[in-house]
């Protein structure tokens, strides 16, 4: 290994198409690609707020902890220090946690074996792949949560192998 490395190597393609899409959509300037960026920052708070509330009601959490429970998690992802300076750059940071909050909200149901949460899950893990390499993370998350529930080697051999072949595809082209 030597460094520098070429950036190629590190990041992927995903936050680079984001800002090029922006950019052809509202002028080749950097307004424009942080726009996208400052969207897709708008809406994690809200989706964590969603996810919350989504693991409260799986636990029957009380209705008044489930309020708080929600409303916490909604403000700590809105003034979340990381979170917030991503929003000045065109960077993967953003794309990434979207990403995987998004598959946060599709993992329960994905591993209940539903097809469209598994193929959804697939699909996100794909494309948080092509934001960052970490995104395999989110393949190794269902399969340890599988586990940890019980379902059962077979089952989560199965499921598993669903969404690595649909995020496969998803980053076939990129390969």
């Amino acid at each position: 290994l030597t460094l520098p490395r070429p950036a190629f190597e590190l990041w992927q393609p995903l936050a680079s198409f984001i800002a090029a899409l922006a950019m052809t959509l509202f002028g080749a300037n950097f307004d424009a690609a942080q726009l996208a960026f400052a969207v897709m920052g708008a809406l994690i708070a809200p989706l964590t707020w969603f996810v919350a509330r989504d693991a409260a009601r799986r636990l029957s959490i009380g209705e008044q902890r489930v309020r708080s429970l929600t409303f916490g998690a909604g403000a700590v992802a809105i003034i979340s220090g990381p979170l917030l300076l991503a929003t000045v750059a065109p960077d993967s940071t953003l794309p990434f946690t979207l990403l995987c909050v998004l598959a946060c909200l599709l993992m329960p149901a994905a591993l209940g074996g539903e097809r469209s949460a598994l193929i959804g899950l697939g699909v996100l893990a794909g494309l948080a792949y092509l934001t960052r390499m970490e995104g395999l993370y989110l393949g190794v998350t269902f399969v340890a949560l599988g586990l940890i529930a019980r379902l059962g080697w077979r089952q989560v051999f199965r499921r598993g192998a669903i969404v690595a072949a649909i995020a496969a595809v998803v980053v076939l082209p990129w390969w």
